[in-house]
Order: structure tokens, then sequence, then C-alpha cells
């Protein structure tokens, strides 16, 4: 397999905060996905303070 000079483009997720991130990608495509305000890209609640899942 013959090596990458630089000049090829690979379409993704160039955002390291998405959930769909991928570090293999150089140009982004729009594809990013985010979590939901309040939660993380897991759908765990980050500001549960009465433990109860939401």
């Amino acid at each position: 397999m013959a090596t990458d000079p630089g000049f090829c483009e690979y379409l993704g997720c160039t955002d390291a905060s998405a959930c769909n991130y991928d570090m293999g990608r150089n140009v982004d495509d729009g594809s990013c996905e985010y979590p939901e305000e309040y939660y993380d890209c897991d759908g765990i609640c980050l500001n549960d303070v009465d433990g109860d899942g939401m």
C-alpha cells in the first residue's frame, strides 16, 4: 500500500469535541455530531445532581 504524500483529502468529522470525531480525516465534511446540551456522547447526564439518570 502506498503512503499518502499529503495530497489526498479524507472527508469526515475533524472537530475533536464531536462524538464522531475521526483523527484520520483531514477535511471536515459537515458530518460532525454533538451530544444534546447537558449530556455526553453516551447519553449520560452531566448535571445529574439527584442521581436519577435524567
